[in-house]
């Protein structure tokens, strides 16, 4: 057993590589130490979605006991033109969060008179000089599912923090927003033990039942409604669907004293007959068996949370988190995670429900006009042109790749285009398909997959290996599509 200091995960007969991580992670906080002491303020780069909302509010928490100034830019994807732009902003250091790994030559090319930490859990590029990097994949590990981007974030700065076990709870809903408790319904790797010391200092709960939206404190009907991962055709989206699902499987709604029941409240057996319902109505259009205990695993209860908020449950939170930046209001995620519980609360929760109505808009537009068709044996391409916000192109296509409306082993890719100066790019995101409960073997690795066929285009691209994105001039669009075409089936042919 190996104790490093007072903030340090206990480790018991530690593998090499992760040895390794921790290592890197010390050596990159010790730089963070040094460099806190000499500049007054910080460029904070991160990713748009909840994970890199909820890295950055962790990252701000340090800086504010550190009392240093910070600006915060949320980015859908970073490129050269944005590093050119950032160059010379008058922050003394820059921290990429969430993203920055696949594009660590241009970052020590373009800012090399600056101190920049990388702090990344996403396929990583070129070897850092200058740079200060924390990656997993550097270690060994797979970024897809052992760590998130606000975990390697919290890990970074937690020696660096009065009380850094507070800020573990938003390492675990970065880590749910990227859905790496998939497809078990439990933490894994490195998320888990984050996880298991929150609880065990008080600051979580992991609870073991069903696996609802909601489920701590929405009413069942509502819970049930809200479901999209996995995707449940006829009730996804349809709060009366849900509800006359419920009745008829011999649920209440309502508990003897009025009150709504939520899924928290259900017994062991009214569980099972739910997550076998769901199963069933899955299966009925995918026309595969889907076993029902892909609807079970463990629920995530942060204990300083008011039960009555929608930061209660961390998967909720993540979804609230994830609507901020998908609608365009990043600040008020990032503000949420940074403590505040008031009227950025209630904007967040209007703009959660409205992304949730959004994606239900998108799902049927794409079945309505047709818009997913089938390119080769092993590819769908769903290209929505301007009709979906390239913001949500990502969550549509995670829906549908486990929805049961493809067939396993292929692969499903999104397009949305979209304005940015004078341009006109396309946003791509890209996912294996997976049964509801299954792990999915990659036999090609899609971050490096997009990565390579974007920069090709004069693009960029990156990720994990059963979910990756691009971006790109949309005058490359047929060539971006083919070139996927040709490499795709030439690995899985």
């Amino acid at each position: 057993m190996e104790v490093r200091n007072s903030h340090s995960l206990v480790r018991v007969d530690t593998p090499d590589r992760e040895e390794l991580f921790h290592q890197a992670v010390e050596i990159a906080s010790g730089k963070l130490k040094d460099t806190l002491f000499s500049v007054n303020s910080f460029l904070v780069v991160t990713h748009v979605d909840a994970d890199g909302i909820a890295a950055a509010g962790i990252f701000a928490k340090m800086l504010e006991e550190h009392r240093k100034f910070f600006l915060i830019r949320s980015i859908l994807s970073l490129d050269t033109s944005f590093l050119e732009e950032i160059k010379t902003l008058p922050y003394d250091a820059i921290a990429f969060l969430d993203l920055g790994s696949a594009m660590i030559p241009e970052i020590e090319e373009i800012l090399p008179d600056k101190p920049v930490f990388v702090l990344d859990h996403h396929a990583s590029r070129g070897s850092p000089k200058h740079v200060v990097e924390v990656n997993p994949y550097r270690s060994g590990f797979d970024g897809d599912k052992w760590i998130s981007g606000a975990a390697v974030t919290y890990l970074t700065i937690r020696s660096l923090i009065s009380n850094p076990y507070r800020l573990a709870p938003l390492a675990i809903v970065g880590a749910l927003g990227d859905l790496q408790d998939r497809p078990i319904n439990k933490l894994q790797g490195m998320n888990r033990k984050i996880a298991k010391e929150a609880a065990l200092k008080g600051y979580l709960k992991i609870c073991e039942g069903i696996v609802v939206f909601g489920w701590a404190r929405r009413p069942v009907e509502k819970a049930v409604a809200c479901m999209f991962s996995p995707y449940v055709p006829g009730i996804s989206g349809d709060e009366t669907a849900a509800s006359n699902l419920l009745i008829r499987i011999g649920i209440r709604l309502v508990d003897d004293s009025g009150r709504p029941r939520r899924p928290a409240d259900l017994s062991p057996v009214e569980q099972q007959v739910l997550a076998r319902a769901l199963a069933e109505k899955i299966a009925s259009m995918s026309g595969q068996p889907v076993d029902e205990s892909a609807f079970f695993g463990e629920n995530y209860v942060i204990t300083e949370e008011n039960p009555q908020d929608p930061t209660y449950d961390a998967r909720e939170f993540s979804s609230l988190l994830n609507a901020c930046g998908k609608g365009g209001r990043s600040d008020i995620g990032i503000a949420i995670a940074l403590g505040d519980r008031g009227r950025s609360l209630e904007e967040a929760y209007r703009l959660m429900e409205q992304h949730r109505q959004r994606i239900a808009s998108a799902l049927s537009l794409i079945t309505n006009q047709g818009l997913s068709r089938q390119i080769s044996p092993h590819l769908y391409v769903i290209d929505a042109g301007n009709l979906i916000d390239e913001r949500l192109i990502s969550s549509v296509v995670s829906i549908l790749a486990t929805s049961g409306l493809y067939p396993k082993d292929s692969i499903v890719v999104g397009l949305a285009e979209y304005k940015y100066r004078d341009q006109v790019l396309v946003k791509v995101s890209a996912r294996y398909v997976s049964a509801p409960g299954k792990m999915v073997q990659p036999k090609l690795h899609l971050g490096r997959l997009l990565g390579e066929i974007a920069e090709a285009v004069g693009g960029v691209g990156g990720g994990h290996g059963v979910a990756a994105g691009a971006s790109f001039d949309s005058g490359h669009k047929q060539k971006f599509i083919e070139l996927v075409r040709q490499r795709i089936e030439t690995a899985l042919a």
